[in-house]
């Protein structure tokens, strides 16, 4: 595995997050230089503990420049922050989404369709006609539309993949990175209101589990969608934070550990300083020593693969597609195995 690489055995997992939260965490520079927007996109998280304490510390400021007033420190900002807001666009409308079909084409014979998981959202969103107070529904909702919109994900990678057959293991682990903006307004428009759905049944529910959980998994997804300096400017890096950390505190068993799953997800591709590589694969090794279920093993072995682990991460690629899937994650199960299978085709 490499003389400088680290390895964690399952039973030292909780060690590793002990002493790391014992040494402290690095502050954020993206709170210090915009506070404007780290602030104000956070505010729906600031019940959570994460944010409750970052926001009340004494952040570094960023150091002054003599020749620079300090008015233009954040004048700048501001104005690009508002013409990236401006150049965004309205988001796309769902129901046109929804019936308008994914962008990609598909081959039924080899994985879901991506229609059926739009009828699928079409109805959960119908059922909230009748009843919009409905916890239930509501976080059913939010649900259907994350597997809508993370179907259009993985099959357009599998498509991307398809046209580069000779793809490196580089290749493979970043071709979402290089989707269509086409697709990624769908996924906006599909995540944006399945986060409004969990969000609503947060108010209901305050400390609701489960809508917790797909309010993290919307977030994560929109932060994707909009790209990074969006995101950026958006303070999303910030809400991924704070949505994980609140999600994986209720509870970090449920839907195959899927709050530990994802809070290991966000650590191991967020970059300095929200990402933390040690810390993302002791989440997911205490995640598959849970529930050794295939999603678990594939960010498993993607987490290994950022740290420098490539041999263990090959390994965790191959009990990938070994594994089945949790109940949950099995109407995408598919994808994930082909996807672990590309990992293993790209290393060699």
């Amino acid at each position: 595995m490499g003389g400088a690489s680290k390895t964690y055995p399952l039973r030292d997992h909780f060690q590793v997050l002990e002493d790391r939260g014992a040494k402290g965490t690095k502050s954020d520079p993206l709170i210090s230089f915009f506070p404007c927007w780290a602030t104000a996109r956070s505010a729906r998280f600031a019940g959570s503990r994460l944010e409750s304490r970052r926001l009340a510390k004494d952040l570094p400021q960023p150091p002054s420049t003599p020749s620079t007033p300090a008015p233009m420190r954040f004048a700048l900002p501001c104005f690009v922050a508002l013409a990236l807001v401006s150049c965004a666009g309205p988001r796309l409308d769902v129901d046109e989404v929804l019936t308008g079909g994914p962008t990609s084409e598909e081959d039924p014979s080899a994985f879901p369709r991506c229609a059926d998981f739009d009828a699928q959202a079409s109805r959960a969103r119908a059922a909230l006609r009748s009843d919009a107070s409905d916890v239930t529904a509501l976080v059913a909702a939010s649900r259907a539309l994350f597997l809508a919109a993370d179907a259009r994900v993985q099959r357009a990678v599998i498509d991307a993949l398809d046209a580069r057959p000779t793809a490196t293991l580089g290749e493979v682990l970043s071709a979402e990175d290089s989707l269509s903006p086409d697709l990624r307004a769908e996924v906006e428009a599909l995540t944006g209101e399945g986060l409004e759905q969990a969000e609503r049944a947060l108010e209901l529910a305050p400390s609701d589990p489960t809508a917790l959980l797909y309010r993290a998994i919307h977030t994560s997804l929109l932060a994707w969608s909009v790209g990074p300096t969006r995101a950026l400017f958006e303070g999303l890096g910030s809400d991924c934070e704070a949505a994980t950390f609140d999600a994986l505190a209720a509870d970090e068993a449920i839907e195959a550990a899927g709050p530990l799953r994802l809070r290991g997800r966000f650590l191991s591709k967020a970059p300095w300083p929200l990402g933390d590589a040690e810390r993302a694969v002791a989440h997911l090794c205490r995640a598959t020593e849970l529930f050794p279920v295939r999603l678990n093993w594939l960010f498993l072995g993607d987490a290994l693969h950022a740290h420098g682990d490539h041999a263990a991460a090959r390994e965790a690629w191959q009990q990938a597609i070994d594994a089945d899937s949790d109940p949950d994650s099995a109407p995408l199960g598919a994808y994930h195995r082909e996807l672990a299978r590309r990992r293993l085709a790209g290393g060699r």
